[in-house]
């Protein structure tokens, strides 16, 4: 008690004047080297923040939202943190270690509760913008958690500066645990949420971006639920002695770049998708049908999707078909736009059954037969989830539907034919397929 009560009194110093007011040239070099840890680490994370910062601000030039926005304020708060800890153990008379505490305590909180708020809009934006949901998500996140986390820490934690350059918290005993149980309860509650609504999506539609969500989302909530243990672990048992406090921290910083890679991965697949179907519309120009006779036969239009998922993805997907089976038919493929429901899109020579059977299914795309029917006006105007997932070649699979019938559909004339036997609708009917896809 003696002990804490004198660093109590120590912590409103510098870290530079406490270790110019050593006794001895021993107890000098034993302050400077638990200044100099504290600052190598404070060095290490700085620099993640510093590269969290470019990386967001990189993203919010070509698009502005509350996701970018939020992930650039806690990276800033980490920063703000870090720099005012490196100035208190480097610049003489600088700011004390009360107010290094009381700082850190501060941005830390701050940090957290803007990881949190991206894990509420995600959720609230995937169920359809419900403003109870974030009404009640707000309203938790402000009246418990983070906040109450502060006011144990600000109220039962007084900052300490050892004998030894280490500038800590005296936390009590049972407040590692308390954190760790507010941290993960709300990251997973967030995460349920917001993956709930995808994992119901996915297994109704099977499209490759509901794919992408999951498999992102699953993924940043177990790497910050397995950080969140492992700082708990070496905070209780107190492995680094004074420095322990430390772990909090780099906790901080690898949470703040899970969660910057983590937006990052969806713009870039977002601006990769784009671009795979504008490169892909280029590649399929419009073509002027030319009429043949209406005996003549139509050669069936193989369509094989354009780009092969790795051998892992695939991997990755089949587990997650088997554990959790999507509703409607057909070969889900991750980061490609998928294949439009048409009861004229046949598997072509196997079976789904058989094709999934077979060894080579994981590395070979499935390839579809479009057999020649008379086409409603469904067939040749895509579905909304088809226009929003357009699949390379849907063009060309549309005009040779339509082609097919306008060669076996009888000859006649009516106020739709202009004067030289043209078909004006069904071109305009291909143009408006071209525009969407």
């Amino acid at each position: 008690m003696a002990e804490d009560a004198k660093a109590q009194e120590l912590a409103y110093k510098a870290a530079y004047d406490f270790v110019q007011e050593g006794e001895d040239i021993k107890v000098i070099h034993q302050r400077l080297a638990g200044n100099g840890m504290q600052l190598a680490i404070c060095t290490c994370v700085v620099y993640l923040f510093i590269r969290n910062i470019i990386r967001t601000t990189m993203i919010l030039r070509y698009k502005r939202s509350i996701t970018h926005i939020f992930c650039l304020l806690q990276a800033l708060f980490g920063m703000i943190f870090t720099i005012t800890s490196m100035v208190y153990q480097t610049f003489p008379s600088g700011p004390s270690c009360r107010t290094v505490i009381l700082v850190g305590m501060v941005m830390l909180h701050l940090s957290n509760m803007c990881l949190h708020g991206i894990l509420l809009f995600k959720a609230y934006v995937v169920r359809q913008r419900s403003r109870s949901f974030l009404l009640g998500g707000t309203l938790v996140m402000l009246c418990t958690g983070q906040p109450a986390s502060l006011g144990i820490l600000v109220g039962l934690a007084p900052a300490v500066l050892y004998s030894d350059g280490v500038c800590t918290l005296a936390w009590p005993s049972w407040f590692p645990i308390f954190k760790f149980i507010v941290d993960v309860s709300i990251n997973m509650a967030l995460s349920y949420a917001f993956l709930a609504v995808v994992l119901r999506q996915w297994r109704q539609f099977g499209a490759g971006s509901w794919s992408f969500l999951l498999k992102e989302g699953i993924q940043y909530m177990l790497a910050t639920t397995l950080c969140n243990i492992i700082c708990v672990i070496l905070i209780v048992t107190y492995v680094a002695g004074h420095l322990t406090v430390m772990f909090y921290i780099v906790e901080w910083a690898l949470t703040s770049t899970l969660m910057v890679q983590h937006v990052c991965n969806g713009r870039a697949a977002r601006r990769a998708k784009d671009s795979s179907l504008n490169s892909n519309s280029a590649r399929t120009p419009m073509t002027p049908l030319t009429p043949r006779s209406p005996g003549s036969p139509a050669p069936p239009v193989i369509v094989t999707p354009a780009e092969v998922p790795s051998f892992g993805e695939r991997l990755f997907f089949r587990i997650l078909t088997f554990i959790a089976p999507p509703k409607s038919p057909g070969y889900d493929l991750p980061l490609s736009p998928a294949i439009p429901e048409s009861p004229n899109l046949m598997p072509h020579s196997k079976s789904l059954k058989q094709q999934k059977a077979s060894p080579s299914a994981l590395l070979s795309p499935p390839s579809f037969m479009l057999y020649p029917s008379p086409p409603s006006s469904a067939d040749l105007l895509p579905s909304p989830r088809s226009q929003t997932f357009a699949f390379p070649g849907i063009a060309a699979a549309a005009r040779a539907h339509h082609q097919q019938y306008y060669d076996l559909a009888p000859p006649h004339e009516d106020e739709s034919e202009s004067d030289d036997g043209e078909d004006i609708n069904g071109r305009d009917a291909l143009q408006r397929v071209d525009s969407l896809s």
